[in-house]
C-alpha cells in the first residue's frame, strides 16, 4: 500500500513538473517568436515600404499577429496596405513552429488586385526548430491570367520559393513553372 501511494506521489510530482516545464518553455518560444516578427517588421521598414504590426496575441502555444505593408512610391506613401496574417503553432517544449503567413484577400491592396488585376492563391509555411535555429520554409504563388489591354493576356504560372538550413548554412531554390504571353491579332472584314 505505501509502495502505491509513493508511486503515485512520485508520479503526479514528475508530470506536475513536466507539465509547469512544458508551459514555461512553450511561453518563452511563443513569446519570442512574436518578438521576433515584430522586429524584423521595424527593421524592413525603410524608403520603399512601413511596416506596422497591427494585433500582436500570444495564447498559451498560438501566436497570432497582423501586420500592415504600406508601399511608398516617389516618397509618397500609398493609401492601401498589403495586410500580412502570422499565425504560428507551438509544440510541447517548444521543440518545433509550425507558421503560416497568409494575405487575407478581402481588404486592402489585396482586394484592389483581386478586383482589377487577376486573382491570386498564396501558401506560405515554415518550421522552425529553436533548439538548432533551423528553418524550412515553403512558398509558393499562383497568379490568374492577366488581361494586359484589350487583347493581350499573361499567365504566370506558380512561382514557388523553398529556403531550408540555418542563418550560417543554408540553400534556397525558385521556380516558375510558367509563364504565357498571348497577343490576339483579330481581324474583322
Amino acid at each position: 500500500m505505501n509502495k502505491t501511494i509513493l508511486t503515485t506521489t512520485i508520479l503526479a510530482v514528475l508530470g506536475g513538473g513536466a507539465y509547469f516545464a512544458n508551459s514555461i518553455i512553450v511561453d518563452k518560444v511563443a513569446l519570442e517568436i512574436a518578438s521576433n516578427a515584430e522586429n524584423i517588421a521595424h527593421a524592413y521598414s525603410d524608403n520603399n515600404a512601413d511596416i506596422q504590426v497591427l494585433k500582436s496575441d500570444i495564447k498559451g502555444s498560438q501566436v497570432n499577429q497582423t501586420f500592415a505593408i504600406y508601399f511608398i512610391d516617389n516618397g509618397t506613401r500609398i493609401d492601401k496596405p498589403l495586410y500580412v496574417n502570422h499565425s504560428a503553432t507551438i509544440s510541447p517544449f517548444g521543440y518545433e513552429v509550425d507558421g503560416k503567413l497568409s494575405l487575407p484577400k478581402d481588404k486592402g491592396l489585396s482586394e484592389d488586385i483581386i478586383k482589377n488585376v487577376a486573382s491570386f492563391n498564396e501558401k506560405i509555411n515554415y518550421k522552425l526548430k529553436p533548439s538548432d535555429e533551423s528553418i524550412n520554409l515553403h512558398s509558393s504563388l499562383k497568379l490568374g491570367v492577366i488581361n494586359v489591354g484589350y487583347k493581350s493576356q499573361l499567365d504566370i504560372g506558380e512561382i514557388v520559393f523553398s529556403l531550408n538550413g540555418t542563418s550560417e548554412n543554408n540553400s534556397s531554390k525558385i521556380t516558375l513553372d510558367s509563364l504565357n504571353f498571348t497577343d490576339r491579332h483579330e481581324i474583322y472584314v
